[in-house]
């Protein structure tokens, strides 16, 4: 279908089966799940594929043609028929503990290498400004080992009242 290989697209994730949709006027909500299959077990690493319960989690996605995006995403939890272990599945457009989606996390990145603030940053992702903050906070930044042999600067104006 292809609605389902845009989103699959948008979000950077495969196998996802889209369930229904809602739009309210400012955005769009789509609840999604991923097809069941074997999973392995992160204590005893057996493989099973047997259904302890379902959640939904809504995930924010960013804004398709200047509306947001919203996921309903039911995800399934595991339990190892071995250890009892419950667990949930692995998806690829959404990290552990995580309430965006990868795709959102590096477009806010990528906004951040401009000369936008994090206040107008998180308006136009849907954000706050904290969240926007974080994420910048995250980033690791690779440090120079020397100056470079040209150092330009700019003049600069202040508003000193002549001193």
């Amino acid at each position: 279908m292809l609605y389902n290989y845009f989103i699959e697209e948008s979000l950077g994730a495969q196998d996802i089966k889209l369930k229904e949709y809602e739009f309210d006027g400012k955005k769009f909500s789509i609840e999604v799940e991923i097809p069941r299959k074997e999973h392995k077990c992160p204590v005893c690493g057996e493989q099973t594929d047997r259904i302890h319960d379902y959640r939904k989690q809504r995930i924010k996605a960013g804004e398709i043609n200047g509306y947001f995006l919203e996921l309903l995403y039911r995800k399934r939890r595991y339990r190892c028929e071995r250890c009892s272990k419950k667990f949930y599945e692995d998806n690829d457009f959404v990290g552990r503990y995580q309430r965006m989606t990868r795709m959102m996390v590096m477009s806010v990145l990528e906004m951040l290498k401009g000369t936008e603030s994090f206040t107008f940053i998180a308006k136009r992702m849907n954000l706050t400004r904290p969240t926007v903050a974080r994420l910048f906070r995250l980033t690791s930044w690779d440090k120079m080992k020397e100056l470079p042999m040209v150092l330009g600067i700019d003049e600069f104006r202040g508003n000193t009242n002549g001193e």
